[in-house]
């Protein structure tokens, strides 16, 4: 299905979950974005889904490619009292957009 390509953390923070535990959510969060791919046709496309925990907010932004379909996410822990909508629509959306050439350089290499 995928693999995780990396993961980092803010200096100072200390991860709650191990490495396996990341790996796993992080493939489950794709398939769930990819099963919300079957009601596109009528909702439009998945721009990011935010979940909210008692300990963090999570965020999953699929990063389009050239054929439509998302072969990248972004899985994004922010803090609990951040504004998530705000910090992905004004910070994350725009970087990933001037950036989109060099992802789908990324893609046809590994591809």
């Amino acid at each position: 299905m995928g693999k995780l390509i990396t993961s980092t953390y803010q200096q100072g923070v200390i991860p709650l979950l191990d490495e396996e535990e990341i790996s796993q959510y992080a493939l489950r969060a794709v398939v769930r974005a990819t099963t919300h791919e079957d009601f596109e046709k009528n909702l439009g496309k998945l721009r990011y889904s935010v979940v909210n925990y008692e300990r963090l907010v999570r965020a999953i932004i699929p990063i389009p490619r050239i054929e439509d379909k998302n072969t990248f996410f972004l899985l994004m822990t922010l803090n609990i009292d951040s504004e998530p909508k705000t910090i992905i629509e004004r910070k994350v959306l725009p970087i990933i957009g001037q950036n989109s050439v060099s992802i789908r350089r990324i893609e046809q290499r590994d591809a």
